[in-house]
């Protein structure tokens, strides 16, 4: 099962399924993820890759409205809240591909990765969708559970981010 873990941030604290397996985004989440973190549909790997912080914050949002913690006018609002805490991996957690099966030994999800490896996710799609570009699939399951946390050191800026100004942006 894949979960969002908020931790630290009132009243939005608990673990949240959030199945990008089989569930795909709806428009009005991929409008939120476009808004929040500027990733499209074709980008949004990149920044799962690269730990934006942004992609962490909106996919607590969806998880926290896909559980019905949050209405749809209180998205942006929430992305505000989320994105206050340091990014340092404790706050937001992305877990993906744990097992809630008895007599699984895989090992737990950890955060935040100290070897900068992290597991690559195919965002809405399922595995007969997802088709590799270069001969690999970065979001092939190997069978273990991955958390994608934030490098633990590093710039916590990022290049990719983008800022939604709405005197520029059309509707």
């Amino acid at each position: 099962m894949d979960r969002v873990i908020v931790s630290g941030i009132p009243p939005f604290d608990g673990e949240f399924e959030l199945d990008l397996s089989t569930r795909v985004f709806s428009t009005l989440e991929w409008r939120w993820i476009k808004k929040i973190s500027g990733y499209l549909p074709l980008t949004i790997q990149e920044g799962l890759e690269g730990g934006d912080p942004d992609i962490f914050v909106v996919m607590a949002v969806i998880a926290l409205y896909r559980a019905g913690k949050i209405q749809r006018e209180q998205a942006y609002m929430t992305a505000d809240l989320l994105a206050e805490p340091p990014f340092d991996g404790s706050a937001i957690q992305i877990i993906v591909g744990e097992s809630e099966q008895p007599g699984d030994d895989r090992p737990p999800a950890s955060s935040p990765t100290t070897n900068g490896e992290q597991k690559s996710l195919d965002v809405g799609q399922s595995e007969s969708e997802s088709t590799p570009s270069s001969g690999t699939s970065h979001g092939e399951s190997n069978g273990a559970s991955s958390a994608l946390s934030p490098p633990p050191t590093g710039d916590l800026g990022s290049e990719t981010s983008a800022v939604f100004d709405p005197a520029t942006s059309e509707s």
